[in-house]
């Protein structure tokens, strides 16, 4: 339950008509670059959104990586899309940081 919770909270970003990826929909896109990170970011469009310390507010990786939420959770964190100019992985990531939020068309 907590699940639904939580995702019918955090979708309240998106604009009519979109929606978050899921973190399954994001692995896709990801390896779909396997070796080039950069291409999968300018594929997706996606900025270097850098991040927010959930233990300072200090923004983090400003940039120089690029962290997306995803719309899936893994027991108390959320799914996320982190890359930087040679990786991009999917992680577990608690959900007191501030990560951007990608929205995509329905």
């Amino acid at each position: 339950m907590k699940s639904k919770l939580y995702l019918a909270h955090f979708n309240i970003f998106c604009s009519v008509g979109y929606r978050i990826p899921t973190a399954t929909e994001l692995e896709a896109e990801r390896q779909a670059f396997p070796q080039n990170a950069i291409g999968a970011l300018l594929a997706l469009k996606l900025p270097l959104g850098a991040y927010r310390s959930s233990s300072d507010s200090s923004l983090g990786s400003v940039g120089s990586n690029g962290n997306y939420w995803s719309s899936s959770v893994s027991n108390h964190k959320a799914r996320s899309l982190d890359f930087g100019n040679s990786s991009a992985n999917m992680n577990d990531n608690g959900r007191v940081g501030g990560l951007s939020v990608p929205c995509i068309e329905e």
